[in-house]
């Protein structure tokens, strides 16, 4: 394709300089045949200048950096010329040429203020070097007509038939000429699948589909961006098949362009910035952060993508430059028998991003138990409970956002294969149908439990979990260990940061996290839950590999959460509604971090194992604060484990 439209470029220069070259001779021999021989005379070089430009330069763009360069040729000939008897029209050629070179400057500058367009205006109308070039050639002829030097008419013809050759693209201009009043023109081939079209109809808007006519043959594609332009309402418009040959034999090229009231299913093409990971993408169509989108690599074979960033950024076209809304989506994986792998190939350029196929009714990957759908669809995602058996699972987020909905439908879910054990301060997880660890137990029964610690949290937290590896070790030398959860609902007040614990309440948090560190190979697993990643020691942090991270504004959290997850959390997080979250890690059934809408407590019956009786499933507000601003404790008497209860 790119070979195709330089070749089409280098043909265009051909003609143009078949065309200038004739006035240039013309004049030359006109001239020549008038004073003396060119190579001579200054006005042979500022007229082979003017055509070099008018070949190679201006037909493409008009800059002030050219209206720079032409300033400079023109005080050059100034300072060469023969100004014997006009000296009054060259002093003010030469004023005109210095206005236009300050003109020229001031629009290269790069701060805005108010003359910086009329600068640039003059320079780009006034600093061509057909003006330049032919003011000062006039001067000249009148030079020679005032000294008898040479024939006035022959010199003046000459000077008409270069600046008439020079002073329009002839090309471009008769290609407009062949085609009929409001005629579009697909004029360059601008990427894989995308054609410029010049003169559409204002009715042709960004996102509609099109269909293309050219020599007798009919494609159908979706204007991706419109723009004014010099020649006319500008359009993009890229091919359904991806190939820009399907809209157009030849450019330029008279083409008929056909507007239709549907809109395209063309979200937006890729562009800079897109890697395997992420795709960056101008949006053609409205796409929300947190919608799914997808790319197809051929074959049926998609990758899906959740956005998670949508801005306001300048975008050009054929040097043109609008404001654009751009999204960047994060990889989520290809569909694989429920679960999304990672894919690692590269989005080909102007790939066209579009909404994701995903049936209703998606089967869960085996071996998970679903926990909500990615938002915005109906893909199942679940949590694998022989991948919690090997790593922690951490749970944070502010208040109100559901996090104890989410814990309790999660130790639901483990309890069918685990012994769950919560720890709470709050005497919210009683009041959700937990049972009460007794004075007596051997750490054994299935279900879900909890123990409501009375006193220093941190001590009893370490005692309790002391004592529960106590259980596991001896399990653990009978190869006979039985798979166990403790959830320590808010965290931060039984595993708090050593900057938030007193100097007794440090050697308790570092005892309890060094047996986090050991539990796994004991069957014993961890669930962390917490509002802020600050408060919490990060020995336990670290020890978990899976997340589901709910809204979060802190910054201390949004770092921590960026540097574990990346850096879609720091866009994500802080947007996320309620009872949503980004889950991250082994076990869930996707290799990416996605966004999921968590199913609510009364989403399915959950069987309590032991009882095959309905467990209780109501969303929970937060304890409510005391007078003086603390949690109520609950009333209940728990047990005081030691290590030696084992």
């Amino acid at each position: 394709m790119t070979t195709g439209v330089a070749a089409e470029r280098t043909s265009q220069v051909w003609w143009r300089a078949a065309v200038a070259g004739v006035g240039l001779i013309g004049f030359t021999i006109a001239w020549w045949y008038g004073t003396s021989p060119p190579w001579q005379q200054w006005w042979f070089f500022v007229a082979l200048g003017i055509f070099l430009a008018a070949v190679f330069v201006e037909p493409f763009f008009t800059s002030p950096k050219d209206g720079v360069v032409n300033s400079v040729a023109a005080i050059a000939a100034f300072v060469s010329a023969n100004r014997d008897d006009v000296s009054d029209l060259w002093d003010l050629y030469l004023g005109l040429s210095l206005f236009t070179l300050a003109c020229s400057l001031l629009a290269t500058v790069p701060s805005e203020f108010r003359l910086k367009p009329i600068a640039h205006r003059w320079s780009r109308l006034f600093g061509r070097s057909v003006w330049v070039g032919g003011l000062a050639l006039s001067v000249e002829l009148v030079r020679e007509s005032g000294t008898g030097g040479g024939s006035t008419s022959l010199l003046g013809a000459g000077l008409i038939l270069l600046l008439a050759s020079t002073a329009s693209d002839w090309v471009k201009d008769l290609v407009r000429w062949r085609a009929p009043l409001a005629q579009p023109i697909a004029v360059a081939a601008l990427g894989p699948g995308l054609v410029l079209v010049e003169n559409a109809a204002l009715s042709v808007q960004q996102g509609k589909v099109v269909t293309v006519t050219s020599d007798g043959r009919k494609s159908r594609g979706v204007v991706v961006a419109t723009f004014p332009g010099t020649d006319g309402h500008r359009v993009v418009v890229a091919s359904e098949s991806g190939d820009w040959a399907k809209l157009t034999a030849r450019l330029p090229g008279q083409v008929q362009l056909d507007g239709h009231s549907e809109h395209s299913g063309i979200l937006g093409l890729t562009g800079p910035g897109s890697t395997p990971a992420v795709i960056s993408f101008d949006q053609i169509n409205p796409v929300p952060v947190g919608s799914i989108v997808a790319i197809d690599f051929g074959g049926g074979s998609e990758v899906f993508y959740q956005v998670t960033e949508t801005r306001q950024a300048q975008s050009a076209w054929a040097g043109n430059r609008q404001v654009i809304v751009e999204a960047r989506a994060q990889q989520l994986g290809r569909p694989e028998d429920g679960f999304l792998r990672t894919d690692v190939e590269l989005p080909p350029p102007h790939a066209r991003v579009l909404k994701a196929r995903i049936r209703e009714g998606s089967e869960i990957a085996t071996g998970f138990r679903r926990i909500g759908v990615i938002q915005g669809t109906e893909f199942p995602i679940g949590l694998a409970p022989d991948q919690v058996q090997r790593g922690h699972v951490a749970v944070l987020g502010m208040s109100g956002m559901g996090k104890t909905t989410v814990v309790n439908r999660l130790c639901r879910i483990l309890s069918e294969d685990h012994i769950v054990m919560g720890v709470d301060t709050t005497g919210e997880y009683r009041r959700l149908g937990w049972q009460a660890i007794p004075q007596t137990w051997d750490y054994g029964d299935a279900g879900v439990h909890v123990y409501e610690p009375q006193g220093d949290p941190p001590t009893r937290v370490r005692e309790f979990v002391e004592a529960t590896m106590t259980v596991a070790n001896s399990e653990y030398s009978t190869d006979s260990c039985r798979p166990r959860v403790i959830c320590m609902e808010e965290a931060h007040s039984l595993v708090p940061e050593w900057n938030f614990a007193t100097r007794a309440q440090q050697d308790q948090v570092s005892l309890t996290t060094r047996y986090m560190m050991q539990a796994r190979k004991f069957r014993l697993s961890f669930i962390i839950v917490s509002q802020r990643t600050a408060v919490v020691s990060k020995s336990a942090l670290s020890q978990c590999e899976s997340y589901i991270v709910m809204r979060t504004l802190d910054e201390t959290s949004l770092g921590y959460l960026e540097a574990v997850i990346g850096p879609q959390a720091r866009q994500v997080l802080p947007t996320l509604p309620r009872h949503h979250g980004l889950c991250f890690g082994p076990a869930f059934n996707c290799e990416s971090p996605v966004v999921v809408a968590l199913d609510g407590p009364n989403h399915g019956p959950t069987v309590h194992p032991s009882s095959g009786h309905l467990a209780p499933a109501h969303d929970s507000e937060p304890p409510t604060p005391s007078e003086n601003g603390e949690t109520e404790e609950s009333s209940g008497l728990p047990p005081d484990f030691s290590a030696s209860e084992g």
